[in-house]
C-alpha cells in the first residue's frame, strides 16, 4: 500500500511545484465610460452579435462597439426610451431591443424618417403590465415576460 501511494504523491508534488512556478496571467482590463462614447455609465444589457460586434444597453441608450469606437443610439433613432433592459439577436440576425416598456426591432437600414429602429405593436398594449424579459425559443418565436402592474 505504501509503495502504491509514493508514485502518486511524487506526481502530485511535481504538478504542484510546476503550477506554483508558472506566472499568473494578468488580463488587460479597459474601463469604458460615457466619456469614451458609451451611451451611459450604467450598463443594463450586453450582447455580442454573430459578426462580433458588442452591443451595450445602458440606462441612457444603446451603444455598438466595434473594437475601436462606440456608435450610440437613442430615442431619435427609434428606441422607445433611453432605458435598454434586454438585447436579443434572432436566428435571422435581427436585433431586438426591450426599451422602456416596448419592443423595438433594428431595421436593415434607416427608414425615410431617419430612424434605425421600429416599435413593434403588441396586443393589449394599453393594459399591459411592465415588460421584464425578451427571448427567442428553439422554433424562432420571440417571448416576452411581464410583471404585475404597479
Amino acid at each position: 500500500m505504501r509503495g502504491e501511494l509514493r508514485p502518486r504523491a511524487v506526481a502530485l508534488l511535481l504538478v504542484g511545484l510546476v503550477a506554483a512556478a508558472l506566472p499568473a496571467e494578468r488580463l488587460p482590463v479597459t474601463v469604458f465610460t460615457s466619456g469614451d462614447g458609451l451611451a451611459g455609465d450604467s450598463v443594463t444589457a450586453l450582447l455580442e452579435d454573430r459578426t462580433g460586434l458588442l452591443w451595450v444597453g445602458t440606462s441612457s441608450g444603446l451603444s455598438r462597439f466595434d473594437g475601436q469606437a462606440f456608435t450610440t443610439y437613442g430615442e431619435e433613432d427609434g428606441l422607445a426610451s433611453g432605458w435598454v433592459a434586454k438585447l436579443v439577436e434572432d436566428r435571422r440576425g435581427t436585433l431586438w431591443v426591450l426599451s422602456g416598456n416596448a419592443v423595438v426591432r433594428m431595421l436593415e437600414q434607416r427608414g425615410p424618417d431617419g430612424r434605425l429602429f421600429t416599435r413593434c405593436e403588441l396586443a393589449g398594449a394599453e393594459r399591459r403590465p411592465p415588460l421584464f424579459d425578451l427571448l427567442e425559443d428553439a422554433q424562432g418565436d420571440l417571448w416576452l415576460t411581464a410583471g404585475p402592474s404597479l
